[in-house]
């Protein structure tokens, strides 16, 4: 289960860097980048609880 959490991140952080590509930079409102805001912020939540899950594993072990 740890080795898919470790992907689970790994591909998380790959939508990320893909989601900093996409926004509009000449004008960074939410009207027109929430779709890439939002999925920056879930894939952050994303890496955050894989790390957290992997140390109370650890932890625990």
């Amino acid at each position: 289960m740890r080795k898919f959490r470790k992907y689970l991140a790994v591909f998380a952080f790959l939508i990320i860097i893909l989601e900093l590509l996409l926004p509009d930079y000449s004008d960074l409102s939410v009207r027109n980048n929430l779709g890439s805001y939002l999925t920056l912020l879930a894939m952050t939540c994303v890496i955050i609880a894989m790390i957290l899950s992997n140390r109370a594993e650890n932890k625990s072990s």
